[in-house]
């Protein structure tokens, strides 16, 4: 059976998709500001491991989510496979909400997990992280 296979982003592993990162920040209210305030946090991953299963398997990574520009507060975590098809491998975090602190940063595990019908190929993981 040929494996499935997954990639985070900026790791080099051949033949696989990217994860896709998307940032949600504060963007501090009040109107008309055509300047966007810098980002509150930034997510890393690391490598999925194993960065290719069989199907009826899983792979993880750990997500660091580190607070930027004084940012304290609760960030939601959200993962989605975004190639589509049949019985497409799913996501989940450990934690979905972390929090930060001013100087500390917050992990979750990310599991990606296949079905036993889940097809050969390669996937593309999207995660997202915003303020509540």
């Amino acid at each position: 059976m040929d494996p499935l296979r997954f990639m985070v982003a900026a790791a080099p592993l051949l033949g696989l998709s990217a994860l896709v990162f998307s940032l949600g920040s504060c963007s501090g209210g009040g109107g008309g500001s055509l300047v966007s305030p810098p980002p509150s946090y930034a997510l890393n991953a690391t490598t999925l491991i194993p960065g290719s299963i069989t199907s009826g398997n899983t792979s993880k990574s750990t997500i660091t989510v580190t607070a930027a520009h004084g940012y304290s507060g609760n960030v939601e975590l959200s993962c989605s496979i975004t190639t589509s098809g049949t019985s497409v491998p799913s996501c989940s975090f450990s934690t979905p909400t972390v929090t930060l602190g001013s100087a500390v940063a917050a992990t979750s595990t990310l599991t990606v997990s296949t079905s036993s019908n889940t097809p050969s190929g390669t996937y593309t993981l999207s995660i997202t992280g915003r303020d509540p």
